[in-house]
């Protein structure tokens, strides 16, 4: 096998590679913690310090636990994701509008003057209530809107299978 200029240059491209990927982690690892509320250790975020960028893309991405969630701050949460175009997947805004008026019913007894209710307000501002007093802020752009978009989604179908 005979190694010319370019085989050298690709061995140095893969050795560059290789050695620069846990610099690389280290740096997606403090972007993620970042984004997901000033680098806080919560079990909506302890998780994101050993994930690659491939998985925080993909379908692996662990995205917090909505069972902790009040309901009354998901709904707010749906507020949020709908005034901000979050919610992907078709998924039209009267349609999460009327689950989230759903939901605020059905744990709330009514669906007027939410604003009124700590929970939904702070949904209602971005702010994700994971349990055991840990929050998640959402939104932003980048990285943490992406992230954002699939909290949204999964908020969405969270609230729908609780009614």
């Amino acid at each position: 096998m005979r190694k010319g200029k370019f085989g050298f240059a690709a061995a140095a491209v893969v050795a560059v590679g290789v050695l620069a990927a846990p610099a690389a982690r280290a740096q997606l690892s403090g972007m993620l913690q970042g984004a997901m509320g000033g680098g806080q250790s919560s079990p909506a975020t302890s998780g994101l310090g050993n994930m690659s960028m491939g998985s925080a893309m993909g379908s692996g991405l662990n995205l917090p636990t909505l069972g902790a969630a009040p309901p009354t701050n998901l709904a707010g949460i749906l507020q949020y994701c709908i005034q901000n175009n979050y919610l992907g997947g078709g998924v039209s805004a009267s349609s999460a509008s009327s689950i989230q008026q759903s939901l605020l019913r059905k744990y709330t007894g009514s669906s007027s003057a939410p604003e009124a209710n700590s929970g939904f307000a702070s949904g209602s501002s971005g702010i994700l209530d994971t349990g055991n007093g840990n929050t998640m802020s959402l939104g932003g752009s980048g990285l943490k809107a992406q992230l954002t978009q699939k909290i949204c989604d999964q908020v969405l179908q969270h609230a729908q299978s609780m009614l």
